[in-house]
């Protein structure tokens, strides 16, 4: 299966959430594709330093490049067009339409997210198959 995943999912994971870590064990150990864009990153960086948890960053980068199947997709002038069109046909953020366009991109079957409503929209337009 291939999968993105958005930073809310990645913040869950760090923090420990164990509905999160059961996923993550399972998406791993299944020898599924697991993309997460560099948007995501940033927004992950952000959420942490918001936090107070800075010290999460790195953690991320380390956990990700343990895991053989990730991928960081670095957002080109493609991707960006395609979110926009995302963004202008549906009610999502910009880091929902990255996520959706790299979904797109990859032929990704599903998003791992922590925050479900926020794709919505994108389901009942077949964007994406499922939420995880």
């Amino acid at each position: 299966m291939i999968l993105v995943a958005d930073s809310s999912f990645l913040l869950s994971l760090i923090e420990g959430n164990n509905e999160t870590t059961e996923i993550w064990g399972k998406a791993k150990a299944e020898g599924n594709r697991i993309f997460i864009s560099t948007i995501s990153i940033a927004f992950f960086t952000s959420k942490s330093l918001h936090e107070g948890k800075g010290e999460y960053t790195d953690l991320i980068l380390a956990v990700l490049r343990q895991t053989l199947n990730v991928i960081i997709v670095v957002c080109d002038i493609g991707i960006a067009i395609d979110a926009g069109r995302i963004m202008n046909s549906t009610l999502v953020g910009v880091e929902e339409a990255f996520v959706l366009a790299v979904a797109r991109l990859k032929k990704a079957e599903g998003v791992l997210t922590i925050q479900k409503n926020n794709y919505s929209q994108a389901i009942e337009k077949g964007l994406i198959n499922k939420l995880l």
